[in-house]
């Protein structure tokens, strides 16, 4: 069996399109307080972070009213890291700030999901919406210590992409909160096309070895 025969079976018992439930951005932060801008606010983005002393600001603008749904997913580690999530405008006239809304780290209702896609656990918050105006907003995630790897999840509409970009997706998951690539095994995307994958290599070997004892016998 040779490795294209291989390759061309295992698109073809992997779905060509998925819809993508995860679409992960890393924010990788290089001074304290540096804001990173979110573009889209309605296509589901997973923005991966990790606290190390300091909290994380974003900052997005709204051209028209629009509703802002936002989120925090974190590993299920048995413990919950008390995230805490602010929204605020700033305002144009008179200067400052003025708040929206928050998810505050004590009384986040911390929920236990588990995600096969990813092959991970994890504890999600609850969704955060607010209707917002014209102008532009920031959302700063933090903890008491400031330390800790989360998912800022924004937006609700999915998008479709291929199985391999799919699988990329799962991989920066997998490497951000496992710091391995190897668990990406563990994911249904993977471990469901091999299992096939097995069981056809498996019954084609003893259809062959079938057929190869039954020529000698008739030779």
């Amino acid at each position: 069996m040779s490795p294209k025969f291989i390759f061309a079976l295992l698109l073809l018992i992997s779905p060509s399109t998925f819809i993508l439930a995860y679409n992960p951005v890393l924010n990788e932060v290089s001074v304290p307080y540096e804001v990173k801008t979110i573009g889209d606010l309605n296509t589901q983005t997973e923005h991966l972070g990790e606290l190390k002393g300091d909290p994380h600001m974003y900052e997005f603008a709204v051209g028209e009213a629009t509703e802002l749904k936002i989120s925090l997913l974190q590993i299920d580690s048995g413990t919950s890291v008390p995230f805490s999530l602010i929204v605020v405008k700033q305002n144009e006239d008179k200067g400052g700030v003025s708040e929206i809304g928050r998810l505050l780290g004590s009384k986040v209702e911390w929920q236990s999901v588990e995600d096969s896609v990813l092959g991970l656990n994890f504890s999600k918050s609850q969704v955060f919406t607010a209707e917002l105006k014209p102008g532009i907003y920031r959302a700063e995630v933090s903890t008491p210590e400031n330390y800790g790897k989360y998912a800022l999840v924004v937006g609700d509409n999915s998008v479709r992409e291929g199985y391999f970009a799919t699988l990329a997706d799962i991989y920066a998951f997998q490497k951000f909160f496992n710091g391995s690539a190897f668990y990406i095994i563990k994911s249904s995307y993977v471990n469901y096309p091999l299992g096939i994958l097995a069981v056809f290599v498996a019954f084609y070997y003893t259809w062959r070895s079938r057929n190869r004892i039954k020529g000698l016998k008739n030779a």
